[in-house]
């Protein structure tokens, strides 16, 4: 009796191990069908690299508005600004910053079955609105801007406008006396006490002071070395912006596309 129940196990651990085997052979092509899945995912919307494979599975089961909730943790390492997206009526309307800076979307993603789909066109729409603000700020005078418009808009304005004013005042032959008076102005306005603003809108002067700042360190720089045309190194090494058809930054002779992603309202670094 002991030797036939010896031969039994004997058997089972055959057989459960073969099992086991065939198991493990079948696990891997899974796993490897399920890595190709998501490759592909990634192929098609770049960001999805930046989050892990079961966080990555965790947006593509997102099929619909009730499951959008399921995104709003990943936010933070698909986008540079985006801490939340809203929705309204089975469309995404605006996002906002981690400070609360909200921003509507001109065209507002409708969230179908396939977030793929609709991930990609919030990524293109969410640059295009900002695309579109930066040229309705450029054509306002109204004096509500810092509530109007976001951070990186009102900074984006005013770099270019900037870098026109420069270039216009070397080509004029003007006074960079002058222009350092103007910007001045601009910042003992902006450094005016208002109690009653927002945190939002302190951090947009926050952020368009330290602006300013550079600009009168650049207007002395140039001034200093005697600035007559705008080929000159002194302002050719500057980091300077333009908006022409499309939106390009300059650095000696290099230039670069704006991509238009969104920052956020976020603290910088002084100059």
């Amino acid at each position: 009796k002991v030797c036939r129940l010896i031969e039994v196990e004997s058997s089972s651990q055959a057989d459960l191990a073969k099992v086991l085997g065939a198991s493990a052979v079948n696990l891997e092509r899974y796993q490897q069908a399920l890595n190709e899945f998501l490759e592909g995912k990634r192929l098609i919307i770049p960001r999805f690299y930046f989050v892990g494979n079961n966080d990555l599975l965790e947006i593509l089961g997102i099929k619909n508005v009730e499951n959008m909730g399921s995104i709003q943790p990943h936010l933070k390492s698909l986008f540079q600004g985006i801490v939340r997206i809203n929705v309204f009526n089975g469309h995404i309307v605006s996002f906002q910053s981690s400070v609360g800076e909200v921003v509507q979307l001109p065209d507002p993603v409708h969230v179908t079955e396939r977030p793929e789909v609709w991930f990609a066109e919030l990524v293109q729409i969410h640059k295009n609105s900002l695309s579109e603000l930066l040229t309705k700020c450029m054509n306002s005078n109204s004096s509500d801007k810092l509530d109007t418009f976001p951070s990186q808009i009102l900074d984006l304005s005013e770099a270019i406008a900037f870098s026109s004013i420069v270039e216009k005042s070397i080509e004029t032959k003007s006074s960079f006396f002058h222009l350092k008076e103007m910007f001045q102005g601009k910042l003992h306005s902006l450094t005016r006490q208002n109690t009653f603003e927002s945190n939002l809108v302190r951090s947009k002067k926050n952020a368009l002071i330290l602006d300013i700042l550079r600009c009168l360190d650049v207007i002395d720089d140039i001034a200093k070395n005697r600035v007559h045309s705008v080929s000159d190194w002194a302002w050719q090494k500057q980091l300077r912006y333009y908006r022409q058809c499309e939106c390009f930054v300059r650095m000696s002779d290099t230039t670069f596309g704006y991509s238009f992603e969104y920052q956020g309202c976020q603290p910088k670094l002084v100059y």
